[in-house]
């Protein structure tokens, strides 16, 4: 098969398919092929015939195969758009048809008749075709899901879906997608291994915008198009074949050898004065190495957040004896970084007295000059409205006005300039000063958070009974 020619969802249903008499499975491609063509062709003659109108065509939709095509659909035009749906197709008045007919012969125009029941017939037959896809899907996921041979297949339904699929006693797959909601929509594999979640901790340490909530819930993501479907299954095909070829390189290469790149970049970003990150998956970018107070507070959240993961990895004892080393070695970055973050607040509790000081020094010089700055707005105020109010300006713009006052106001306040440039020296000064306190402020919540969150779990290796 021509692979450039294949788009799933489109020309061809992506599926997961049992290998015959092995037990394998492999990635493979149905062919759509509309059960509706012969239907859709006579409905096209009909359209393109001058003779018939839409009413008549509408009346064969009626009596064929394609009165289906008049329901609602569960299908989604767009994966990454929002309201996505195909409702159902309104039925046409031969009344109201009837009546507009009436208004082209009422005032003889013979052409915009032909080409208003042309265009009719076009326009309709226009809206079967766009159902035809839809309906195809349909029916081969019907069909599908009582063929024994397939253990998945790809879809375009709307919202949320999970689609999951049980490939043998120790795995399990699922889909998981919310096609059509805009930013909510996602596109997610799930995969169970003995009834424990295959996750992608190293997404923990490699990008900024990483989320533990989302990391627990899936093994994959892919963007939103059709054809990631092509990646999902051969994921999918390559998990199941190499577990049940050599189980033990399987939990090495899907499961551990994801744990140790995690364990190990925390181990990294632990002692590191600076750390290349990259931003987000679907938009890593060139990455960006972060240091300073930002390494201090990258270090807290991704040291302290990895502890979040503590119970999903106990899980992997049931298959593996190799997870207590990376429990230990966790808590051992946590109770390390702890120290860290702890000087860190001491220094940064330092800096917030003296600005604290400083704004309290400065406080009275802003109070009085922000005093006199609100005198001269109210000034300002009321020569505007009285412009406003003069009949020569009337009808003029604000920015006309607006400029009218400016120069009167210049001319009866000349000391304002002065004044103005005095007040904005101040204005950035005392934000400057606020705008520190509050930085210094967030720094050390942020950090007592993950300190206190590391308080939490101090005990967790003693309470869960975890040898060296």
């Amino acid at each position: 098969m021509n692979m450039n020619n294949v788009k799933v969802n489109e020309t061809h249903m992506c599926v997961l398919r049992k290998v015959e008499n092995e037990d394998r499975v492999k990635v493979d491609f149905i062919e759509l092929k509309s059960p509706y063509q012969e239907c859709l062709d006579e409905l096209k003659r009909m359209a393109d015939n001058d003779n018939r109108t839409v009413i008549e065509l509408q009346d064969y939709v009626k009596g064929s195969s394609l009165n289906r095509f008049t329901s609602d659909f569960d299908f989604c035009s767009f994966l990454s758009d929002p309201y996505q749906w195909i409702p159902c197709l309104p039925k046409i008045s031969f009344a109201d048809y009837q009546s507009r007919i009436a208004d082209f012969d009422k005032q003889k125009d013979v052409s915009g008749k032909e080409r208003y029941v042309r265009e009719e017939r076009k326009n309709y037959y226009r809206r079967i075709k766009n159902r035809d896809l839809p309906a195809t899907l349909e029916n081969l996921y019907y069909t599908l899901g009582r063929d024994p041979s397939v253990l998945a297949y790809s879809h375009r339904r709307v919202g949320w879906a999970s689609p999951e699929f049980k490939l043998n006693d120790d795995i399990k797959v699922a889909f998981l997608t919310n096609f059509g909601y805009g930013r909510a929509s996602y596109f997610f594999l799930q995969i169970h291994y003995k009834g424990i979640g295959i996750l992608p901790y190293s997404e923990w340490v490699h990008y900024r915008k990483a989320s533990t909530y989302e990391i627990i819930r899936y093994t994959r993501r892919f963007h939103l198009k059709n054809n990631e479907w092509i990646k999902a299954m051969s994921f999918t095909a390559d998990v199941y074949n190499t577990a049940v070829d050599n189980p033990a390189s399987f939990i090495q290469k899907n499961i551990l050898n994801e744990v140790e790149e995690m364990v190990s970049g925390l181990e990294t970003i632990l002692n590191t004065t600076g750390y290349r990150v990259l931003e987000n998956y679907f938009n890593p970018g060139n990455g960006v190495v972060i240091t300073g107070d930002e390494l201090t507070i990258f270090k807290g959240e991704k040291i302290s957040g990895a502890l979040d993961f503590l119970d999903q990895l106990k899980k992997l004892v049931a298959i593996t004896n190799n997870v207590n080393s990376y429990i230990q070695r966790i808590m051992k970055c946590n109770l390390s970084v702890s120290v860290d973050l702890e000087k860190a607040i001491a220094t940064k509790k330092t800096t917030l007295e003296k600005l604290l000081s400083q704004i309290e020094k400065e406080q009275p010089i802003w109070d009085a000059i922000s005093q006199k700055k609100n005198e001269y707005d109210k000034k300002r105020e009321k020569m505007y409205n009285h412009i406003n109010n003069e009949k020569k300006f009337k009808n003029e713009s604000y920015s006309v006005k607006n400029e009218e006052c400016n120069t009167r106001f210049a001319k009866k306040h000349p000391e304002y300039a002065a004044f103005k440039e005095e007040y904005d020296v101040e204005r950035d000064k005392y934000n400057s000063l606020c705008s520190r306190r509050d930085e210094a402020k967030k720094f050390i919540e942020q950090l007592q958070s993950y300190l206190d969150k590391i308080e939490s779990h101090k005990n967790y290796i003693s309470e869960n009974d975890i040898a060296a």
